[in-house]
């Protein structure tokens, strides 16, 4: 056998060195001299996620396949593709697994007969398969072996044309199902639930190893947020399992602990729950089922729909290397010190009704839904039951358009209805079945081609009746106010640690708009691409973003040994003036440590005494001032030498830049609302009050290169050192 091994890898370079050294037009060959051209396709298996949650299905699968020929094509060539189902049990035996056969109906395959035309080596269409937009189809799948589809070429025709007989790898195609019940746009209970005050007999164990030193796991019982326990497992993942003695109906859980406020230096409360948990459900101790992962720090786990279980497990990845390398700062913001469940109840009135309700799904903690619509878009809708049903259940559910008006004034925001033709709503009444507690599904389809950029639009959808039962609605959930926004392909300016841009008439001392700032929003949407190490381009750790430096300035890392992927404040005594000896100077860090490769959208908001900041329209941080007073944008240090103004993408001089993409930044002289901030993340009106400045990296430069300031105030923008502009970018992604 081993010989025949070695002579089919002597085979096979053997027609390698004839590949590569084939004259004329020829790429490949099956055999050297083949009068064919020969059509073939590469191995390109992929891996894919879909996850179910109760108001929607979400899914990335998304893929494209080409087929090639030898050579030059004489004429067209005509090549089919097919899912090909019979690969599936071989693929199965071959890798142990247990992949089902994905549904046809939920298979979108486009292009299955592509050309290659004349005088070309690649088809001109590819091949995509994608999932389908109808919702009903899509809420079936939920296999938890996972699905697979085999795509393989089936044919040639044309130009001479015959398949390859050594490159017809097919391409599997695996998709993993997960169901997510967690509410992670949600970081704090908005919900009409109410704490379990008593929780007597509530126990609490645990695989770790609970320190002596300091309270015992009784603790996390005592309502005291400042006696905490404090639990390790250094052998890897370390599991909290809370016995509450009896099934409760809850929608969220909150966990706090006590950390240190370096701005006041006392004891604080802070959130417990950090990304990477999972939380787990059981009724009886044994059979956990996994409600989610935490995607970022916060108090409160928020769910979308209302579960009963007795048991509630919490489990903390990697533990052991956590407590190891650093077990005080674990012990304060990771585990943990309170739990309490909030109930799910109806209302909270002055006599509150307890009686079961129908809502819409997702609206418990907040009645907003996201709806990104990216050219033909589809979102599913239900109505949810607090209890399951004991016969079927109908519901109607209407488009509301008359509530928006009351939703504007109470939210602070001006959405509009989408216009007339750029959206449909399939339903107009659903049904929960018998035993159950979640209904079919509503559809509402939407066309970004008929969405305007920048535009707030809210489709407000109400549940109208109920019948057949005598459930009633509950009243604070009734509508589901349907965001929708308009995905846009943008470009970007990418610095790479080589560019930057400089905004010289803010350093202008006689007409700088932002030499007294008494409020200000100061926002940028930015993707790291790499941190520094060192002293990489006098970085030393820090990455700058945008501002002055030592009077306000956002930026990654401090080189002082943290994090260089933490974001942190720096800034001087509001109202005072700052000087590089940094006595009146002080700065604020966001307890999160940033991804890279993902599009971030940042604001500073200071409204005279407080600064807050907010990651994609939601407060992550917050801070009061020593001092009140106005902010100084237009120089770093005040009355330094350096003609160190207003920049973005550097600091300090010519140093500490940043490594990455840059696709909008602005500077408000008013306290802008998260509404407002959660509503412009992709695009504002520059005429928009309060707008000092607005630039938009999307390539559209002046002749000297320099940005445009779209407000028509003359803030251009100024680059330096070396910055290329980057295509198809996605807002909000």
């Amino acid at each position: 056998m081993k010989n025949r091994k070695n002579l089919f890898y002597i085979s096979m370079f053997a027609i390698c060195v004839l590949v590569f050294t084939a004259c004329g037009d020829d790429e490949t060959y099956d055999v050297y001299g083949d009068p064919y051209n020969r059509v073939y396709v590469l191995d390109n298996s992929k891996e894919y996620k879909i996850v179910q949650t109760p108001i929607s299905t979400v899914s990335n699968v998304d893929f494209t396949w080409e087929a090639k020929c030898s050579k030059k094509a004489s004429g067209d060539i005509r090549v089919t593709v097919a899912v090909d189902n019979s690969l599936i049990d071989a693929y199965n035996e071959e890798h142990d697994t247990e992949f089902e056969a994905l549904p046809v109906e939920a298979i979108v395959l486009e292009n299955k007969e592509m050309t290659i035309p004349a005088g070309e080596m690649v088809v001109a269409d590819a091949v995509h398969l994608k999932l389908t937009d109808d919702v009903n189809v899509l809420s079936t799948l939920k296999s938890e072996k996972g699905y697979i589809v085999p795509l393989r070429l089936v044919s040639a025709e044309g130009g001479n044309s015959q398949l390859s007989t050594n490159m017809l790898a097919p391409s599997f195609l695996t998709i993993t199902v997960t169901e997510d019940n967690m509410n992670h746009e949600a970081t704090q209970y908005t919900g009409t639930g109410t704490l379990v005050a008593d929780q007597t007999g509530w126990t609490a164990t645990t695989n770790g190893t609970v320190q002596s030193w300091y309270e015992p796991i009784e603790a996390i019982f005592d309502g005291n947020y400042e006696t905490y326990c404090s639990i390790s497992n250094r052998s890897g993942e370390l599991l909290l399992d809370i016995d509450m003695g009896k099934a409760y109906s809850f929608d969220s859980i909150k966990m706090t602990s006590s950390g240190y406020d370096y701005e006041t230096w006392t004891e604080k409360e802070v959130g417990a729950f950090s990304a990477g948990m999972t939380v787990s459900t059981s009724d009886n101790g044994t059979d956990w089922k996994t409600q989610g992962e935490i995607e970022r720090n916060a108090e409160d786990c928020v769910f979308y729909a209302p579960l009963t279980a007795r048991y509630i497990r919490i489990t903390v990845p990697n533990a052991g290397g956590w407590y190891g390398a650093s077990f005080e700062v674990m012990k304060k913001y990771t585990l943990l010190s309170l739990l309490a469940l909030l109930l799910c109840v109806s209302g909270c009135k002055t006599e509150p009704d307890y009686s079961d309700a129908v809502y819409m799904t997702g609206t418990l903690t907040s009645s907003n839904v996201k709806f990104l619509v990216e050219g033909q878009s589809t979102l599913g809708l239900t109505v949810t039951s607090t209890d399951k049903t004991d016969t079927d259940v109908k519901v109607g559910v209407q488009v509301a358009p008359q509530l928006l008006e009351s939703f504007n004034a109470s939210t602070g925001r001006n959405c509009q209805m989408p216009p007339e033709g750029s959206y449909s709503f399939e339903g107009g009444e659903v049904v929960i079945p018998a035993g159950q507690n979640q209904s079919t599904q509503i559809k509402v389809t939407a066309d970004s081609e008929k969405l305007q950029e920048g535009v707030s639009y809210c489709l407000p959808v109400s549940i109208t009746s109920v019948s057949n039962s005598d459930l009633k609605v509950m009243e604070t959930s009734r509508t589901a106010y349907v965001m929708l926004t308009k995905v846009i392909n943008i470009k970007a300016a990418y610095l790479a640690r080589r560019g930057y841009f400089n905004i010289p008439s803010f350093g202008d001392q006689e007409k700088s708009p932002v030499k007294a700032l008494g409020q200000m929003t100061l926002e940028m949407k930015v993707l790291p691409v790499s941190f520094p190490v060192g002293s990489e381009r006098n970085a030393n750790g820090i990455s700058s973003l945008c501002g002055c430096e030592e009077n306000f300035l956002f930026r990654f890392g401090d080189g002082a040994g943290n994090p260089v992927n933490k974001l942190q404040f720096v800034k001087g005594s509001i109202g005072s003036a700052s000087h590089p000896d940094k006595k009146d100077h002080y700065e604020s860090w966001v307890e999160k440590e940033f991804p890279t490769g993902h599009w971030l959208h940042f604001a500073a908001v200071y409204d005279g005494q407080y600064l807050r900041l907010y990651l994609d329209g939601e407060q992550i941080h917050f801070v009061e001032t020593k001092n009140g007073g106005t902010i100084n944008l237009s120089m770093a240090y005040d009355g330094h030498t350096w003609e160190d103004t207003f920049s973005i993408g550097r600091s300090a001089g010519n140093a500490r830049f940043f490594d990455g993409y840059i696709s909008e930044c602005r500077v408000w002289n008013v306290a802008r609302t998260s509404a407002q901030i959660e509503d412009g993340v992709c695009y504002v009106d520059p005429t928009s009050e309060g707008l000092i400045a607005y630039w938009r990296f999307d390539g559209e430069t002046q002749d000297d290169g320099s940005v445009l300031d779209m407000t028509g105030h003359g803030h251009n923008a100024v680059p330096g050192g070396t910055i290329t502009y980057v295509d198809n970018q996605k807002c909000p992604f």
